[in-house]
């Protein structure tokens, strides 16, 4: 899935986007290391060829102070948004 979406960010990117990407990954119970989209964020740094920091949190002050800290061609991954029970719940 990862690889699916690298045309689009990459056409963003380069046509200076700011590109804040949203993930879920497993079935945690809050947040756990093991359900991390770190490693996702590793990756995408390879496959765009350029560096994709990961917020620790998907909602909140800091994650908000992150997405506006962004500048044109940037990308940043959000945190996995299964760790809130909300985004299961819809």
């Amino acid at each position: 899935r990862i690889r699916a979406s690298i045309p689009t960010i990459k056409h963003l990117l380069d046509n200076g986007a700011r590109v804040a990407v949203s993930s879920h990954l497993g079935r945690p119970k809050g947040p756990e290391d093991k359900f991390s989209l770190g490693p996702c964020a590793d990756r995408l740094t390879e496959l765009l060829g350029q560096d994709v920091k990961i917020t620790k949190d998907c909602i909140g002050d800091e994650t908000k102070a992150a997405v506006d800290a962004l500048k044109d061609g940037e990308c940043l991954l959000l945190e996995n948004v299964r760790f809130y029970p909300e985004e299961e719940k819809n």
